[in-house]
């Protein structure tokens, strides 16, 4: 299962999205709303969330800023950025700090929805390649350690 965190100053939008979304059934079990990216910081400290939906235009600091602190540290959280500027500096911005999608406000629920899925399915696809990395190194490991043993055996009767 994974978290998520919607961040939009914007209350309404942001409770919104929180309550609005069948969160369990798309293989979340925890979700976090901040109203400011400061907050949106103390919560991805705390609680280490995999995908976060964020606002780009905010109060003290913008959702643009957010992503950059967030990629300094955090080179895998999916991000979809919402915003209500078609603006093509924005989206090119989005682009160089590897955000996954750029959708505009006022966004449909079923559009949100397989952009969560989306996102969902790519950090599935990760945690399989990781599994599987780590099962063939076992496998390997094991089959060097199966091959030490046989060179010792020969090392230990070629002395006999």
């Amino acid at each position: 299962m994974y978290r998520v965190l919607v961040v939009d100053d914007e209350k309404m939008i942001r409770m919104g999205i929180k309550n609005g979304l069948p969160w369990e059934s798309l293989g979340i079990d925890e979700v976090y709303a901040a109203a400011s990216a400061r907050e949106a910081l103390e919560i991805i400290e705390a609680h280490h969330p995999q995908i976060m939906v964020t606002d780009i235009s905010m109060t003290e600091m913008t959702g643009l800023d957010l992503i950059e602190r967030i990629r300094e540290k955090d080179q895998d959280m999916r991000i979809l950025v919402l915003t209500g500027y078609d603006r093509f500096d924005y989206a090119r911005q989005c682009l160089q700090m590897r955000v996954q999608n750029f959708l505009l406000k006022p966004i449909d629920e079923q559009v949100l929805m397989e952009n969560i899925k989306k996102e969902i399915q790519a950090l599935e696809d990760i945690r399989l390649k990781e599994e599987a990395s780590r099962r063939q190194k076992r496998t390997e490991g094991f089959g060097q350690q199966v091959e030490l043993e046989r060179y010792m055996r020969r090392l230990v009767h070629a002395g006999q």
